[in-house]
């Protein structure tokens, strides 16, 4: 059975639908006005268009009650969260409803490499013993580099095997090495460099993949046993609030309908767009437990109109782990605005300088190691950035922060892992770093790109990431 929540979103296309019979009833009145007073020949009043937009979100109460709000900002656990836009108008012919069956065109990350045969897998897949086969459900792999041109697997961990990783590139021999082992120090370059380019890339630019869906047309939800659907359910729904609304105008026989007819023109719906965000754990399911290790979906949907019928295009944002935009200017100001953080940051960092195997590389970079120097440096790494949760709880978040900026004009990579404690203030986040938690990771040249990473704690933070992006994409393939 849906849950409540689930059921709270069926609610939607009905109130598309009423709010579609009103402009109806709205238009047919303007044009009976004009027709009751003195105007020119051949001159009557139409109502050309109107545009409506909702933002409405679904929370669940401490007693268990799901409440549906058609006003912001909930103090509750937000489920779900959605702003839905669309026009009625005069469109240049009066537009079928039902038009052929709904097709979706998802668009994943650009750097999601879709592969559909064994074939392909068993390319670029890593090397396991017999006992163990590499397919599309227990393997995630990924396109990196400037173009695109390399490509980076990961076998999911089991009970009878760790995490492999396999990185094949364009040119050379592939590297295979453990999950939570030590990761070249290539691999972790370009695989940050594709996440940070992606999350500050617009939703549409990923990759297409068009589909007809095999659940029902009709919106109906999904069967119980089917958990992922909820994302599909949610989206079927929304898209359900266009056909309704469509459908009232065009079916109505109201004597504006014949009046315009006779124009060649006919009312229907245009420029429908819904950004949605969906609060979910690692099965699929609607949560708003903090137990779950839950996070975030974003995704935008349009509808076009199409001579084939109507085409559902559905774009996919980074998901909430990956923390992107204004927020992760929050992370920064939070370790450069802490003495304490500075303060350890320069006793790790000198510690890593006076490493006996690092001392020919610094010896051929030279830089002094000073706070001021350190909050410089995170503050030109603002646009360079890439801030990563691996750890949700209850009052803390760990999460790993990768810089690229430069000492004394000497470009470098610096890794590290903090706790910090987020709160959301309105349009605002506030983040706290919790106080001995912070660890520098990495921190060498950007012109040292030979060898692996010796801590090991690099490689299980990029597993985990990893690891949570193949989860996510579970989700909604």
């Amino acid at each position: 059975m849906p849950s409540d929540a689930e059921r709270g979103i069926e609610r939607l296309p009905g109130y598309a639908g009423n709010i579609a019979k009103s402009v109806v009833q709205a238009a047919d009145r303007i044009f009976h006005i004009g027709l009751t007073r003195p105007v020119m020949p051949l001159e009557t009043y139409f109502l050309n268009q109107v545009q409506f937009t909702w933002a409405f979100f679904i929370v669940k109460t401490t007693d268990a009650r799901v409440l549906f709000f058609f006003k912001r900002r909930a103090r509750k656990q937000e489920l779900i969260s959605a702003k839905v836009s669309f026009v009625f108008k005069l469109l240049p012919d009066r537009p079928a409803t039902d038009a052929g069956l709904l097709t979706y065109q998802y668009r994943f990350p650009p750097f999601i490499r879709q592969f559909t045969t064994q074939a392909d897998i068993d390319r670029y897949a890593p090397r396991m013993p017999s006992m163990v086969s590499p397919n599309l459900e227990n393997t995630l792999t990924i396109a990196l580099g400037d173009r695109n041109e390399n490509t980076l697997s990961v076998l999911k961990p089991s009970s009878r095997f760790d995490a492999r990783v396999r990185f094949t590139p364009e040119k050379g021999g592939p590297l295979e090495f453990k999950g939570e082992g030590e990761w070249p120090i290539v691999v972790v370059i370009q695989l940050t460099e594709t996440l940070r380019k992606w999350a500050q890339r617009k939703f549409r630019d990923g990759t297409a993949v068009e589909f007809v869906p095999s659940y029902p047309k009709d919106g109906q939800p999904p069967d119980a046993d089917d958990k992922n659907d909820v994302v599909h359910m949610v989206i079927e729904q929304i898209a359900k609030s266009y056909f309704k609304a469509a459908s009232a105008m065009a079916h109505d026989n109201g004597t504006i309908f014949d009046a315009v007819s006779k124009l060649g023109v006919g009312y229907g719906v245009d420029g429908f767009e819904a950004s949605v965000r969906m609060r979910l754990n690692k099965d699929g399911e609607l949560s708003d437990a903090d137990k779950d290790d839950p996070f975030y979906l974003n995704l935008d949907l349009s509808i076009a109109r199409e001579t084939s019928g109507p085409k559902a295009f559905v774009s996919i944002g980074p998901p909430d782990f990956l923390v992107t935009g204004e927020n992760r200017q929050c992370f920064l100001d939070a370790l450069k605005n802490e003495d304490r953080a500075v303060g350890k940051i320069e006793k790790q960092l000198n510690r890593i300088y006076a490493k006996k195997e690092y001392a020919q590389i610094f010896e051929n970079n030279p830089i002094q190691i000073s706070r001021n120097e350190i909050r410089a440096f995170i503050e030109r790494a603002a646009q360079d950035s890439v801030v990563f949760r691996i750890l949700h709880g209850k009052k803390k978040d760990t999460d790993v922060i990768f810089m690229k900026s430069d000492f004394d004009g000497i470009p470098f990579y610096m890794i590290l892992c903090a706790d910090f404690k987020k709160k959301q203030n309105g349009t605002r986040l506030d983040v706290s770093l919790v106080n001995r938690s912070m660890e520098v990771n990495y921190f060498l040249p950007a012109a040292h790109r030979r060898g692996r990473i010796k801590n090991t704690r690099v490689g299980i933070h990029l597993l985990r990431l990893l690891l949570n992006i193949h989860r996510w994409i579970e989700i909604l393939d």
